[in-house]
């Protein structure tokens, strides 16, 4: 067996012999096969234990044993005792999820402050059948159906080419110590009853269910590579990334033959789910400036494209920058540098104002556009509002409500990351620069 999981790591890139690996340990047999597994091969090591005081006298006899053969294999151990119910109760979610959000967020602060380089997981092939089982029984798509993921993030699982059998088999034949799980055995929980109902059922109709359903997997892995790769051709082709914003073009998702699958593909990573995009696609004929949100962002159906923006929080309308101010982060990431008329080089960027110093006076001012604004456009010698600018330049309407003005005094100098104000660019008798920068 330590071949085969040897072969399946360097098959799938999982890591490499100079890793340094933070092995997530219950005590349970698949944990404890993993940990003796890796050791074996060589492999730099540490332990990672949660006692969830679920189990009472059971919780603390497996942290017992975890800490025991860390000794005894002279390798770093680390446990972190959690009051779940208290957090399942305080956040509205099942024991379950409680025992799931604890034990990631520590393992991935204790990678980072431990400077391991990734976490293992001791997730098997029988593991990723049952995943599959429930993903389709909750209804799923290709995703789904391709079982437990190899690689996700910093999380590495090396067992997944091994079922339950071998696992039992190996701490058997060298004797790995290890602790049962008395509630593995209750069907209370969906996976237990998948585990110990549902599973035996199908293996009476095909004793190989397990491996067919990993064969299969496999399969479908390979399709999903080349369906990741069309995906990948037609969103090069729809969407582009302009400012702080995404862009979709309504032109070109119209002309697709499966529309609703490649916008779910693409907006459920920002939260958006098959209602918000069904709706989307009916408004794309009629309803220009309608407007669809998620937890973190806004989708915004304009005239020929959709934009997609992140939600900004409330924060104040105006601040000031006085003459000692080098940068800002707050409401934007401005830096600002005073240079020699010497040393100033032109630059096209909109992103980068040169202002005539001599000409300002501080302190500036820092604000949201007003109805009645109205500026001296670069190259241009008369006044114009900025209402006619945003319609000459087709600002689209939620960009409008995001810009940021520079004032000195009652004059506007910039439309920061749109123009500048022609009364206060560089000429020949400038002696300072004053350039400012906006970081998006």
């Amino acid at each position: 067996m330590l071949e085969l999981i040897k072969a399946y790591i360097n098959k799938n890139d999982l890591f490499i012999p100079s890793s340094r690996l933070l092995i997530a340990v219950s005590g349970g047999v698949d944990s404890m096969v993993c940990l003796n597994v890796l050791y074996q091969l060589g492999y730099s090591c540490g332990v990672a234990h949660c006692n969830f005081q679920l189990r009472g006298s059971e919780s603390d006899k497996d942290e017992a044993l975890v800490e025991s053969i860390s000794a005894q294999l002279q390798i770093p151990f680390y446990s972190q005792s959690f009051n779940t119910k208290e957090f399942a109760n305080e956040n509205g979610i099942s024991i379950q999820m409680a025992a799931r959000d604890l034990r990631y967020s520590w393992f991935e602060s204790l990678r980072i402050s431990k400077k391991y380089d990734y976490i293992i997981l001791a997730h098997h092939g029988d593991d990723s059948v049952e995943t599959v089982l429930i993903n389709m029984a909750r209804g799923t798509g290709l995703k789904g159906l391709i079982g437990i993921q190899a690689k996700s993030g910093n999380i590495r699982r090396p067992l997944l080419s091994i079922n339950r059998q071998s696992i039992l088999s190996y701490a058997d034949n060298n004797d790995v110590s290890f602790r049962e799980d008395s509630s593995n055995k209750k069907t209370d929980y969906t996976r237990n009853r998948i585990r110990h109902i549902i599973v035996p059922e199908f293996e009476r109709i095909n004793p190989s269910f397990s491996q067919t359903v990993l064969s299969n997997i496999e399969h479908l892995k390979e399709e999903q590579e080349v369906l990741n790769q069309k995906y990948a051709d037609v969103k090069s082709d729809i969407v582009r990334y302009e400012q702080d914003d995404i862009v979709l073009s309504i032109k070109k998702l119209k002309e697709l033959q499966h529309i609703q699958w490649f916008l779910y593909r693409f907006l459920s990573d920002f939260g958006f789910n098959n209602d918000n995009i069904s709706s989307l696609i009916t408004g794309l004929s009629k309803s220009a400036g309608k407007q669809f949100f998620a937890k973190e962002y806004t989708l915004i159906i304009d005239r020929e494209y959709i934009f997609l923006t992140l939600r900004h929080p409330t924060i104040e309308n105006e601040y000031t920058l006085d003459i000692a101010v080098k940068s800002i982060s707050i409401p934007i990431s401005l830096e600002l540098s005073k240079i020699p008329f010497s040393k100033y080089k032109l630059s096209p960027n909109p992103d980068i104002a040169n202002i005539d110093y001599q000409k300002i006076t501080f302190p500036l001012t820092l604000r949201r556009w007003i109805p009645g604004d109205y500026f001296h456009p670069l190259g241009m010698n008369k006044a114009k509002k900025l209402s006619d600018f945003f319609i000459d330049e087709k600002i689209p309407r939620h960009r409008k409500e995001k810009v940021w003005i520079l004032c000195s005094g009652e004059d506007i100098v910039w439309i920061i990351g749109l123009r500048m104000d022609n009364r206060y660019k560089i000429t020949n008798t400038t002696s300072t620069v004053l350039q400012i920068s906006l970081s998006r």
